[in-house]
């Protein structure tokens, strides 16, 4: 729920911060910031590594932490601040989702199959409510309220894997 939220969020309404000045950026030049999802290519292959290197919970919670990052650093007045930001966010999005899958392909012995559904459902739904509250966000304080409130979620996400995970000895690395 948390990790769609926050990308959804981000990128629907980084759409209003960059039609504006100081960036004024055309129709064509928002299509073309698109384009960091393409990192997503690169990062969600090398994301096994960091898992077996630092364990689920670890990599997780690295990953929010650099997502968040690249969310303050979108409040640049840079445009290549704002597209950098927008690429660390992205990546830290995608070591989520493959930290989340990995997990559960790794912890759930019984319904996997069920388990991965409501994680999917959970996602997409909070893609959704990353849309409606980001809106909200943005009207009540601008892009840096969206900022604001698309990190206070990856903070939730954050608290929710730690006392979840935690118990399910989700430190450990998994097997080779």
């Amino acid at each position: 729920f948390c990790v769609l939220f926050s990308l959804v969020g981000t990128f629907t309404y980084v759409n209003l911060l960059l039609v504006a000045p100081p960036f004024n950026l055309s129709v064509a030049g928002l299509a073309n910031v698109f384009c960091v999802y393409l990192l997503g290519v690169v990062v969600t292959p090398l994301t096994g590594r960091f898992i077996i290197r630092f364990g689920f919970l670890r990599a997780l919670l690295s990953a929010l932490g650099i997502s968040s990052l690249g969310l303050v650093l979108t409040l640049t007045p840079s445009l290549l601040g704002v597209i950098g930001g927008l690429a660390i966010c992205s990546s830290g999005v995608f070591i989520c989702q493959s930290a989340t899958i990995s997990f559960i392909a790794r912890h759930v012995p019984n319904g996997r199959s069920s388990a991965t559904g409501l994680y999917y459902l959970s996602y997409y739904i909070g893609g959704a409510a990353g849309t409606a509250i980001g809106g909200l966000a943005y009207e009540a304080g601008g892009w840096g309220g969206t900022v604001a409130a698309m990190i206070i979620v990856q903070g939730l996400a954050a608290s929710i894997a730690w006392l979840g995970w935690r118990n399910a000895r989700a430190a450990e690395l998994p097997t080779k």
